[in-house]
Formats: structure tokens, C-alpha cells, sequence
């Protein structure tokens, strides 16, 4: 049986998390303080959309179907849900990079936020390398 079926209507969607400097803002210049480019940043920002579409693209030839695709920035849980929302997706389809509690607790995990704010049915895929790391002793 497979995933998708050629009648199937796919949209495949990249979300972007854009470059956000941190910043600390002293009340008096100090020396070898961080200053923010923010020609740098817009540069680095459209960069990152650039390659997201060049992996959308490739992904579309892979699955071999005509699908809608898209490149949106934000934050990539809520941008999934907004979307599916909005364009009333039947099923997400997301990916998993299988991190241990710690790194999900400190970065936030993107199909745990799906998984718990999607109006619509999600399908959480685990690259099989995934699954080698949390056997393999370390």
C-alpha cells in the first residue's frame, strides 16, 4: 500500500526559522561589544529561504508527485499548524530527528508541537538512522 496516491492533492512545505541575533544592549558602549549587522542577517535569512526551496524541489522530484509546494518563515510548529488550518490539510506528514528529552525540553521539538496543535491527523516519520542512534552504545 502506499503513502501517497497519485490523485492525492500534496503540499510539501519547508518553514524557515529565521536568523534572530541575540543581543545585549549596554546603556554605554563597551569595548569588544557585539554589534548586529542587519544587512548580515537579512543576507543570511534569504539565504536559508533559497536552499529551503532547493530542498522542497528536490523533494518533490523524489516523492514523484505533482504536488503544490511552499517556503514560509517563522516558527515551523506554529507556521504547520497555521497552514493546515488555514488550507484545510487532511494529514500532516512531518519528520522527526528523534532528540533525546533534554534537547527537546531546550530547543522545543516541531512535530511534538504539531502532534499536540494540529487540527488534522499527524503522521510522525523517524529518519532509520534515528534509531540506530538511541541503541548504539555512546
Amino acid at each position: 500500500m502506499a503513502l501517497l496516491d497519485s490523485r492525492d492533492a500534496v503540499t510539501i512545505v519547508h518553514v524557515v526559522r529565521p536568523t534572530t541575533p541575540i543581543t545585549m544592549m549596554p546603556s554605554a558602549p563597551i569595548a569588544g561589544a557585539i554589534t548586529v549587522d542587519d544587512a548580515a542577517i537579512a543576507e543570511s535569512n534569504e539565504s536559508l529561504v533559497r536552499d529551503a526551496e532547493a530542498d522542497v524541489a528536490a523533494t518533490r522530484r523524489a516523492l514523484g508527485v505533482d504536488a503544490a509546494t511552499r517556503v514560509v518563515t517563522g516558527d515551523p510548529g506554529l507556521e504547520l499548524c497555521r497552514i493546515a488550518d488555514d488550507e484545510d490539510i487532511d494529514v500532516i506528514v512531518v519528520g522527526s530527528h528523534g532528540s533525546g528529552l533534554l534537547k527537546r525540553v531546550l530547543l522545543g521539538s516541531v512535530s511534538h508541537h504539531v502532534l499536540h496543535h494540529a487540527h488534522c491527523p499527524v503522521l510522525v516519520v523517524r529518519d532509520a538512522d534515528d534509531d540506530n542512534e538511541d541503541t548504539e552504545p555512546g
